[in-house]
C-alpha cells in the first residue's frame, strides 16, 4: 500500500503533470473567454435593454460557462430584434392587403373579361415586302 501511495506522489509532483493541468486550465479559460463573447454577441443582437444584457453576460461570467451558458439560453428573448422587425413588417403587409381587398368595390369573379386578341390573317409566303407592307389591318375582334 505504501508503495501505491508513493508511486502517487511521485506521479503527482511530476512536472508533466503539470503542464497538463495548466493546458486543462488554459482551454477551460479560452472556452470561457469564448462563450462570454458568443452571448454579448447574441444578447445585443436580441434586446435593446442595457440591465438585460448586463444580467446575462453577469450570468455567464459569475457562474461559468458550465451553468451559466444553460441558465442564459433559457431565458433569453426567443427571437432576435431583426426576426421581430420583420414580423411586424410581415404582419403590416397582410393587414394592409386584406384591407385593399375589403374596400374593393366589385369581387374579381363579377370583373369583366379581357377583350381577345384580333385573328391574324395568314400572309401569303409568295408576297413580296412591298405587298405586305400594303396588307390592311384585320378589324374583327370576333
Amino acid at each position: 500500500m505504501n508503495e501505491l501511495l508513493s508511486a502517487l506522489g511521485t506521479i503527482a509532483s511530476s512536472e508533466t503533470l503539470n503542464w497538463v493541468f495548466l493546458g486543462v486550465l488554459a482551454y477551460v479559460g479560452v472556452l470561457w473567454i469564448a462563450v462570454i463573447l458568443w452571448v454579448t454577441k447574441d444578447i445585443t443582437n436580441r434586446s435593446n435593454s442595457m440591465t438585460l444584457q448586463i444580467v446575462s453576460i453577469s450570468l455567464v461570467i459569475l457562474l461559468t460557462p458550465i451553468f451559466g451558458l444553460p441558465l442564459y439560453i433559457l431565458f433569453r428573448p426567443s427571437r432576435t430584434l431583426m426576426e421581430r422587425y420583420f414580423e411586424e413588417v410581415e404582419q403590416d403587409m397582410i393587414e394592409q392587403y386584406y384591407d385593399s381587398v375589403e374596400t374593393m368595390e366589385a369581387p374579381l369573379e363579377d370583373l369583366p373579361a379581357a377583350p381577345k386578341a384580333p385573328k391574324k390573317s395568314p400572309a401569303k409566303k409568295t408576297a413580296s415586302k412591298k405587298e405586305a407592307a400594303e396588307v390592311e389591318p384585320v378589324d374583327d375582334l370576333d
